[in-house]
């Protein structure tokens, strides 16, 4: 699931490129050194994340949102599915690691919310989308046991026929746009 760089839609990044600040910074702080300017960095784009969360707090899904996990974990390449509650989209901005990484949250050239954490045994790939509307529980759980039981490919595919894509949603708050935007997310806004 790795993205193509050049057509994604940056949420967040808790890697912020130095180089990309420092003027500013050096500007508004000229007795900081580079390593206190690099930290205050880090802290202010922390705080960014909570205010992307805040600009898709009032996004609404209504049936809920699922999520696969392509894992990369020491014993090799794992599918998953996160245990938490993923009610609205500022939900799925976080990490889910335990651990320290890199988390660079997203939408790609399809319309798809996804995030990638780099941690210090590979890399994850989530993959976020929400609920058609009409969708059973006993449907949701029947994706859940696609995931746990190491089905990806079917599991994928079910997926796709029992959700749509989020960033049609999210573009509607940030002004972009993804090609043929799936009537469930029209709905979703009405």
């Amino acid at each position: 699931m790795p993205e193509n760089k050049d057509k994604v839609y940056t949420i967040w990044d808790s890697e912020p490129d130095f180089e990309d600040w420092k003027e500013e910074l050096q500007s508004d702080y000229p007795d900081l050194s580079e390593d206190e300017l690099h930290s205050l960095m880090y802290e202010i784009n922390g705080d960014y994340l909570a205010d992307e969360r805040l600009n898709l707090s009032d996004v609404k899904v209504p049936n809920g949102i699922c999520c696969i996990g392509d894992l990369g974990l020491w014993m090799g390449r794992r599918c998953g599915y996160p245990n938490v509650s993923l009610g609205q989209v500022s939900d799925c901005l976080r990490s889910f690691c335990s651990d320290l990484c890199h988390t660079h949250i997203y939408v790609d050239e399809k319309g798809e919310l996804r995030t990638r954490e780099t941690h210090h045994d590979g890399t994850n790939f989530y993959w976020f989308r929400a609920y058609k509307p009409g969708v059973t529980e006993n449907q949701k759980e029947r994706l859940k046991d696609l995931i746990y039981s190491g089905q990806s490919e079917k599991a994928k595919a079910y997926m796709r026929r029992i959700t749509y894509r989020l960033g049609d949603l999210i573009g509607d708050v940030y002004g972009w746009t993804f090609p043929h935007r799936p009537k469930s997310s029209i709905q979703a806004t009405a």
